[in-house]
């Protein structure tokens, strides 16, 4: 079992059936951006019981962490990859920001010139001296 976190940038509609054996069955995917440096997306498919949490507490641009399972099916000589959800936990609703913490989906750089102007010293004199390093 793998965890992934990220923002829901897609929610499908929900899709309902009978099975073979006569059971009904329910699922939905959701799209996650997640938050490495390329942005990676995964469509993820929640059924059953965690397709009715994901309709009921989850929107778009939520922040997600969901444990996922991975698994491959063959069909006509071809195999095809599978995602499927077996926990979801909101980390943040969307528009909430974390009191003094980086957003975790702004670039690096942007985190880090951030955490840099925290840190860094505030220089508020005025110097009226006639050299400086301007070039021109």
């Amino acid at each position: 079992m793998y965890k992934v976190e990220g923002k829901i940038i897609y929610l499908s509609q929900r899709t309902s059936g009978v099975s073979k054996s006569g059971n009904s069955w329910s699922k939905r995917s959701a799209t996650i951006e997640c938050f490495d440096e390329r942005k990676s997306k995964m469509s993820i498919v929640f059924f059953g019981n965690i397709e009715g949490v994901l309709t009921e507490n989850y929107d778009i641009d939520d922040v997600v962490s969901i444990d996922i399972d991975i698994n491959a099916n063959e069909f006509n000589d071809k195999w095809y990859n599978n995602i499927y959800a077996k926990d979801i936990q909101l980390v943040r609703k969307h528009g909430e920001v974390e009191n003094n913490e980086p957003r975790q989906d702004e670039p690096k750089s942007e985190r880090s010139a951030k955490q840099h102007e925290k840190t860094k010293p505030q220089n508020n004199s005025f110097d009226d001296s006639d050299e400086d390093d301007l070039p021109f």
